[in-house]
């Protein structure tokens, strides 16, 4: 099975490489990434990655803000030219954490795909978005949880079933 994020990221040098490494190491096998005109190091942060091989890195420097558009490309870029079997559209700060992991390891986001009938083109999955919290920053950021969708390749060519929940945390 191979799993695509795509990231559509402007100004997130704060947080940009913790997405990625954190991604990596769950198991991605590529990311597909849009730089929105940054101008805070998050472009040069994303090339390191696009040069050691697991980034592919898209300039989109309007302030159009043409948000579907661009991610519309980029999963049907990571499933027409990187081979994905699942693309996770994400964000700078997202953080998937699947099932019941207790530690984020290789297998994590690949287990619980797999852990999906067959016949689900597109799921709802819980993620964990770390915001800042101004009167708290001695402690670091919080977390809040959310809703996000991981989409199949078969979504993407516009079929498949949409099933209402993916594996959750225990």
């Amino acid at each position: 099975m191979r799993i695509v994020m795509t990231l559509l990221v402007r100004d997130e040098a704060d947080i940009v490489a913790a997405t990625v490494e954190h991604h990596l190491a769950a198991g991605m096998d590529f990311i597909v990434a849009t730089d929105n005109g940054s101008v805070d190091g998050t472009t040069e942060i994303l090339e390191r990655y696009r040069d050691a091989g697991v980034l592919e890195l898209w300039h989109e420097p309007g302030r159009d803000y043409e948000q579907a558009r661009w991610v519309t490309a980029m999963a049907r870029r990571a499933a027409e030219s990187h081979g994905a079997d699942w693309v996770i559209n994400g964000d700078a700060d997202e953080f998937l954490w699947p099932g019941a992991a207790t530690d984020v390891d290789r297998t994590a986001i690949a287990d619980a795909l797999a852990a999906v009938d067959s016949r689900c083109g597109t799921v709802e999955m819980v993620r964990d978005n770390l915001v800042a919290d101004p009167p708290a920053a001695a402690r670091g950021p919080r977390r809040t949880s959310c809703a996000t969708l991981w989409r199949c390749r078969r979504v993407v060519r516009g079929s498949g079933t949409k099933c209402a929940t993916a594996p959750t945390p225990g």
